[in-house]
């Protein structure tokens, strides 16, 4: 990449070429290669090019700088990053790109200069692949974060599962799998999964296997409830208020999503691709993987049960920093993690610790999805609470979003005793807004206690987001008139816009081309469906048609009229009923 000094310098030696006389050219191209460091004069020339300097011409006024704009190039920029696939091939290069961005509107000067430009912007396909800054994110008390990763174990069962569980002694993906397809398909019989979850604060580990062929949705929740239940030997216990993790099926499924939902917990997926997003227990994973995972060579267990029971005493133990001759102190504050946890206790920090409810409810909302339901007219809705037996009423009408008519999800709150539910409310952007919203008291007459006493007042709701739209819709379509006179102008059909906006006149000066109409082939159609000439109306067809056009039934007056029409057809009926609408009896002038 040319420097900004190198590329004044570069001008520099242009301006002497355009301005040497015969013979002089040569000795000036020998000291640009020889200031420069290159070989070939076509270096040299092929730089100046992309400044816009041409041999033999006089330089040009903007020599050594740019007409682009700026705009045209970051649209191109934008437009080669989006193209990108995920195997990292661009598929809108500079020339395509050039050619659909000149289509709408956007001017670009050669292709070489703007991937000249595109590099000194930092702003190539390749450079805007590069990997994003990232920094770090603190937590101020236990069981604020807690992070889950799930990863194959070093474990597998052979195809005779009787001889219990075999280590994996492959190091590498290549040694694995290439050109040994009998071994992938032993592994892929009954695979062994390790799930790790670590308390951010503390840097406590928990960890459990399981038996299967693939993650899943079952085996996740299992393995959050036993973590934020109590295990012996353990003082960790309790529900965290935010929980991060990838974006796996299991973790993104519907019914995790509602149970972390109704227990209340922030459930926050990383983005796509990024492992270092949760690095605290990707290096959990490692620690088990290398801590404990590594000692079963020595001495093997046959079962995944066995398994469990031995990584039980160990993750105590290393929590503990009782592991023998090993120091599993946390680097970050010192202590050992059940020491670090164990600071929940404190006065500041008790409130969060949350007990995890009873395996019924924990069952109840894994096994429930969210119900929808319909806003009414007064912004409530009702739902039938596990706890409460009976459905209660919910007044949604101080949520952001919130309208008449619209469809949410309701979730059942389960931990206490308040009856509370979730109401889930997507936003124009598609994603979900979660809010907590408490049972409407009523009072033994069944009024709402917190409704005003007549006289006092009256319950009036704050506008909805449709309520305000439209007001603003409308203040927009009759400018400087107040929300009581726009009523008054539409019920005069008053012209919006005050008469402004033009939608018809500009039609009339529109030039169209001539058009010539071809002449069409006339159709040969059979006798049937030529058109039958028109018959008379019956006596029935012609007083069933003028009750049509009267709009109401014959009096015997109407009858006697009719009867004096014959040969009747239908395109008569018009004038008939208009005779017969007539006054019988000229009107008078009355003299007072």
């Amino acid at each position: 990449m040319i420097t900004e000094a190198a590329k004044n310098q570069l001008v520099e030696f242009g301006n002497r070429l355009n301005d040497a006389k015969h013979g002089e050219k040569s000795s000036i191209v020998d000291e640009a290669l020889k200031h420069f460091g290159w070989e070939s004069h076509h270096k040299l020339y092929r730089e100046l090019k992309k400044l816009g300097w041409s041999s033999g011409k006089k330089t040009r006024a903007d020599f050594g700088s740019t007409s682009q704009d700026e705009e045209a190039l970051l649209m191109l920029a934008a437009l080669t990053k989006t193209s990108a696939r995920a195997n990292g091939k661009t598929l809108m290069e500079t020339p395509n790109a050039i050619s659909v961005l000149s289509q709408n509107g956007y001017s670009f000067g050669s292709t070489s200069n703007v991937n000249r430009l595109l590099k000194q912007r930092n702003l190539t396909a390749k450079q805007t692949k590069q990997d994003s800054t990232h920094g770090h994110f603190r937590t101020e008390y236990p069981n604020q974060v807690h992070q889950v990763d799930p990863s194959l174990c070093v474990l597998y069962y052979p195809p005779d599962k009787k001889k219990g569980l075999r280590v994996q002694k492959y190091t590498t993906a290549e040694e694995q799998y290439k050109n040994k397809p009998e071994k992938l398909e032993e592994i892929k019989r009954l695979r062994v999964w390790r799930y790790v979850m670590i308390d951010h604060y503390s840097g406590l580990i928990s960890v459990k296997y399981y038996e299967s062929e693939g993650e899943n949705q079952n085996i996740l929740y299992d393995f959050l409830l036993w973590c934020w239940g109590k295990v012996q030997g353990s003082p960790f216990h309790g529900v965290p208020t935010n929980l991060y993790w990838d974006k796996g099926s299991a973790m993104t499924s519907k019914a995790i999503k509602n149970a972390c939902s109704c227990l209340q917990v922030n459930a926050v997926a990383h983005t796509t691709h990024l492992a270092r997003a949760k690095g605290a227990v990707e290096k959990a994973n490692d620690l088990v993987e290398k801590l404990f995972e590594g000692r079963l060579f020595l001495e093997p267990v046959h079962s995944v049960e066995e398994l469990n029971e031995a990584v039980i005493k160990w993750q105590n133990a290393y929590n503990a920093n009782r592991i023998p001759s090993y120091n599993a102190k946390h680097n970050r504050h010192g202590k050992a993690r059940a020491d670090a946890w164990l600071m929940i206790m404190q006065p500041a920090f008790i409130q969060y610790l949350r007990a995890l409810p009873s395996a019924e409810y924990c069952r109840y909302i894994f096994t429930h999805e969210p119900v929808t339901r319909k806003v009414s007219g007064e912004l409530e809705v009702s739902f039938r609470h596990p706890k409460a037996k009976k459905s209660l009423r919910y007044n949604v009408a101080e949520l952001d979003g919130i309208y008449v008519g619209q469809h949410v999800l309701v979730s059942p709150v389960v931990v206490g005793d308040s009856g509370n539910i979730t109401v889930t409310i997507e936003n124009p952007l598609g994603e979900n807004a979660i809010h907590e919203v408490a049972p409407i008291e009523f009072n033994e007459a069944g009024f709402r206690v917190d409704a005003p006493v007549f006289g006092d007042g009256f319950d009036t709701k704050k506008d909805s987001v449709v309520d305000t739209n439209q007001k603003q819709l409308d203040r927009l379509s009759y400018p400087g008139l107040t929300d009581e006179n726009i009523t008054k102008a539409k019920a005069k059909k008053v012209t919006p816009f005050d008469g402004k906006i033009d939608a018809i006149s500009h039609i009339k000066n529109i030039d169209l081309p001539a058009a010539i109409t071809p002449k069409g082939t006339t159709m040969n159609l059979p006798d049937e469906f030529q058109p039958a000439p028109a018959k008379p109306l019956t006596t029935l067809e012609l007083k069933i048609a003028v009750i049509a056009e009267l709009g109401r039934g014959l009096e015997e007056e109407d009858v006697a009229f009719l009867s004096q029409y014959n040969n009747v057809f239908a395109e008569d009926v018009a004038d008939i009923v208009a005779e017969l609408l007539r006054p019988k009896t000229p009107l008078k002038l009355v003299n007072n």
